[in-house]
């Protein structure tokens, strides 16, 4: 390796040129270093059971504790991926996303890795050697990095729509609120968007969701499940009658002596869309309503009255409904003051 400027022969591991005091370039890390790396970082004790050929005979019985580590000893036994996911590089967007999308299936189909798991170390990889694409794997679990803040969102698949599996978390600045005016609803429910900020807040590649493409994911779902409501499918297993705080055990007990079932309601989140009741905020007069009751996420925009002179505005799921509302206004003023919440399908 020589210096840039000077040209005279480096040691890699020198800083700077000890001739013109240029400063010595990084050499990228290779794939294998980026494992190797990893490895050390997460898996130490569980390698030790590798060597000790005694992984695979534990491997059914360990706890779901253990995930993480297993997984990461599978990936390595896996040697073609990051070859594959390097090669990438010099390929078209197009192509590159044909090859994450291999790579990822590979270990679910033929290791089975959760697809949040599979998605993570894929996500790593890719991350590690500069490769820039969304990862949905599998089941349609994965993950999409925002480029514009680098929030990670989970996705999942219902049917052939892929969708976000979390609210968005994109701050827009004027236009955007989280619940009650208190960050610490921000992690579980996202930002709330008014109608004029939305087109800041949709990344590139993703959009709204029009009614039709509610309605085809919910009989998809009926459909599918051979049932009378799509709710429970996309309500978070988190979500029950009395909201989606956690009960403490004397709760518990005081709402099973006046013969209140805390267990009611619980959602199946089938799909892992993990819909949660965050409310929504209606202008001015009322600021912030119905957490814990209902959620309403924002529907693609066509600033044209349906056939009954209606704006057709969000799309609701309820704790007691049985099929997903639609929120539809007739004043667009009243639209403007609007704040829901924003869940997105991929392009």
């Amino acid at each position: 390796m020589k210096c840039t400027k000077c040209g005279e022969e480096l040691n890699e591991k020198w800083a700077v040129c000890p001739f013109c005091g240029t400063e010595v370039p990084k050499t990228p890390k290779t794939i294998d270093e980026f494992l190797k790396e990893f490895v050390d970082e997460y898996g130490p004790s569980i390698f030790k059971e590798e060597n000790n050929n005694r992984l695979d005979r534990y491997m059914g019985d360990w706890p779901e504790m253990y995930a993480d580590d297993r997984d990461v000893i599978k990936l390595l036994q896996i040697k073609n991926i990051p070859d594959r996911l390097s090669s990438a590089l010099d390929m078209p967007s197009e192509e590159q996303g044909a090859i994450v999308q291999e790579s990822a299936n590979v270990l679910c189909d033929k290791f089975g890795i959760n697809g949040d798991s599979a998605a993570k170390m894929i996500s790593l990889i890719t991350d590690a050697i500069g490769l820039k694409t969304d990862v949905v794997v599998g089941d349609g679990k994965g993950t999409f990095k925002d480029p514009r803040d680098g929030q990670v969102y989970k996705t999942c698949k219902i049917g052939d729509q892929v969708w976000l599996a979390e609210n968005l978390k994109y701050d827009v600045g004027e236009g955007c609120c989280v619940y009650e005016n208190d960050y610490k609803y921000l992690d579980k429910y996202g930002y709330m968007y008014s109608l004029n900020a939305l087109a800041k807040a949709v990344p590139e590649g993703w959009h709204l969701p029009s009614i039709e493409e509610v309605t085809s994911m919910e009989k998809f779902i009926i459909k599918e499940k051979r049932c009378k409501s799509a709710i429970p499918h996309l309500k978070s297993n988190k979500w029950t009658n009395m909201g989606d705080e956690d009960v403490d055990d004397s709760m518990k007990e005081f709402y099973k002596d006046i013969n209140v079932d805390v267990e009611e309601g619980r959602g199946l989140d089938t799909y892992g869309f993990s819909a949660l009741p965050g409310g929504y905020r209606c202008g001015f007069l009322i600021p912030f309503s119905s957490r814990g009751e209902n959620t309403k996420w924002w529907l693609k925009w066509t600033n044209q009255k349906n056939k009954n002179h209606f704006y057709e505005t969000g799309w609701e799921i309820d704790r007691s409904s049985t099929y997903i509302s639609f929120d539809r206004w007739d004043n667009r003023s009243a639209v403007e003051g609007l704040y829901f919440y924003v869940r997105l399908i991929k392009d």
